[in-house]
């Protein structure tokens, strides 16, 4: 049974559900060690200074830069000062309407139990929200900085996702890509538009595995027993410069397929026969407040050396390759070889279903980017236009898979104003099974109580304006250090205690919402 990773309670109008909080993902990518080519050593990180001289990890210290090679030094209690949390709690803020949180602002899943008497509570939010449609949207401080968070309910279990704030996300109008001038002419958005609804089923996340790990698992066996590797690099397909004659022969072969059943990146969105040249651009911005590692005395900048530990030297980065841990020592691999497990996938997102966005289960949501147009001359950049008009018009995602940084991921694709956008999912074997919590038996509530938490629930109701959600932790962190700086002491707040369960849950629900109702 996996551990919490987090205890409080969950808190909305004056009611406290006591939770625990569990990681909901279980990544099953390739796990690879650094190892030094020319001798198979291990690699070590060692902290250095200018001189390139080993500093101890005592004498290392966080200093956030305030001029050029001036540093203000935070420890760890004075950073916990920026989050301060009275209560250790996830406080909700409001009930939003689920469908109007864009995908993009999905980070990390995880599952809320309930602990500690408060089963009813628990279930009683739970019915609530799902028989309002309604998501709460909130903070919690966890790994001691404030997160923004939505609480959603999912076959009458709770789950918590963490979320990106709007100041993080890339606006696509600040993005340079060639002009989308040319609209695509009625015959060709039709074919379009008949090859999409063709290829059209609902999502089913359990058919898609992840088959270039079994790759990069063979491989490593086949490295093991000495054979050489074929590291010839795949192609990017060529665009369709016959827009036309690629979509009349990608229906054909459909028609023939349903009788019978079937930047960071860059390469080509295939689908049917049609290649579309695009590169891969992340939609995230880095807002976070960076502190370096210094030394404590001197207040240097350290830098990481990597180190060979059989030679005891520092070594360049370009002789460090992939090692795979067999139990009986470990399988060099280069970035080459790896690329060589399914060199197809590499090179190009092949779609192969379209399905409505309110099918995926925002659990497997990962990280949002942007397919920018790409290639030469006027073909490709009709037929990105194209794409994405018609998935526009269908409402439909195109669902697809490609290898990125030697793992592959199921990927979501879709219009989002005039550019495609893309997030990558995990693959339904890496969300943790509910099962391995250990979770008490829930009991359905009574209707009266459920009717007076949905009650609540729709007090608290709002739109979703992410803007109106501000990241305060980086507020609070850029004053700590402007008061650190001008020589005053920083406070670490007290620890914070999580709230019990009410007494009564009828009576806190009912003052709850005459509490609420009185404004």
């Amino acid at each position: 049974m996996p551990r919490s990773i987090w205890n409080g309670a969950l808190s909305f109008a004056g009611i406290d559900v006591p939770v625990k909080v569990f990681g909901a993902a279980d990544p099953q990518g390739v796990q690879f060690r650094e190892l030094h080519e020319p001798d198979g050593a291990e690699i070590a990180h060692e902290l250095v200074d200018a001189d390139g001289r080993k500093v101890d990890r005592k004498q290392v210290v966080k200093g956030f830069e305030v001029r050029s090679g001036e540093y203000v030094v935070l420890d760890d209690d004075e950073l916990k000062a920026a989050s301060a949390p009275k209560r250790k709690t996830v406080d909700i803020e409001h009930f939003v309407p689920r469908e109007q949180i864009d995908p993009d602002t999905y980070d990390r899943p995880y599952y809320l139990a309930p602990q500690n008497g408060g089963d009813e509570a628990y279930a009683l939010l739970a019915a609530a929200l799902r028989k309002t449609g309604r998501v709460g949207v909130g903070r919690v401080v966890l790994r001691s900085r404030e997160q923004l968070v939505a609480v959603v309910e999912a076959d009458q279990m709770l789950r918590m996702h963490t979320m990106r704030f709007a100041d993080e996300l890339v606006d696509p109008d600040t993005l340079d890509h060639p002009p989308l001038r040319r609209k695509p002419d009625a015959r060709l958005r039709k074919m379009a538009a008949q090859l999409v609804d063709g290829l059209s089923a609902k999502f089913q996340p359990g058919r898609y595995r992840d088959t270039y790990r079994d790759r990069v698992l063979d491989l490593v066996e086949r490295k093991a027993k000495g054979e050489e590797i074929d590291t010839e690099r795949a192609q990017a397909p060529e665009p369709s410069d016959d827009l036309m004659a690629a979509l009349e022969a990608s229906l054909k072969g459909l028609q023939g397929l349903m009788a019978r059943v079937r930047s960071l990146w860059s390469g080509s969105l295939s689908f049917g026969l049609v290649n579309v040249p695009v590169a891969l651009v992340s939609a995230v911005r880095d807002q976070a407040i960076h502190f370096h590692q210094i030394h404590k005395k001197t207040h240097e900048r350290l830098h990481v050396s990597y180190v060979c530990t059989k030679e005891k030297t520092p070594v360049d980065y370009a002789e460090i390759a992939h090692g795979f841990d067999t139990g009986d020592g470990y399988v060099m691999l280069t970035d080459e070889e790896l690329a060589a497990a399914q060199p197809e996938k590499t090179r190009t997102i092949e779609i192969s279903k379209f399905v409505a966005l309110d099918e995926i289960d925002p659990i497997l949501f990962d990280h949002p980017y942007y397919l920018l147009p790409a290639g030469e001359g006027d073909g490709p950049l009709r037929a990105y236009r194209l794409l994405a008009e018609v998935m526009a018009d269908a409402d439909k995602v195109a669902i697809g898979q490609f290898v990125l940084r030697t793992k592959e991921y199921l990927v979501a694709v879709r219009a989002k104003g005039d550019l495609l956008a893309l997030t990558t999912m995990l693959f339904q074997q890496e969300i943790r099974p509910t099962d391995e919590l250990d979770l008490p038996t829930r009991k359905r509530p009574g209707k009266a109580k459920v009717d007076r938490a949905v009650a609540l629930v729709e007090a608290l109701a709002a739109d979703f304006d992410h803007s109106a959600y501000k990241d305060r932790y980086r507020s609070r962190l850029r004053k700590i250090v402007k008061d650190k700086e001008a020589g005053e002491t920083i406070q670490a707040p007290p620890a914070p205690k999580a709230p019990g369960p009410p007494p009564d849950i009828m009576e806190a629900l009912k003052a709850s919402l005459d509490k609420v109702r009185a404004g």
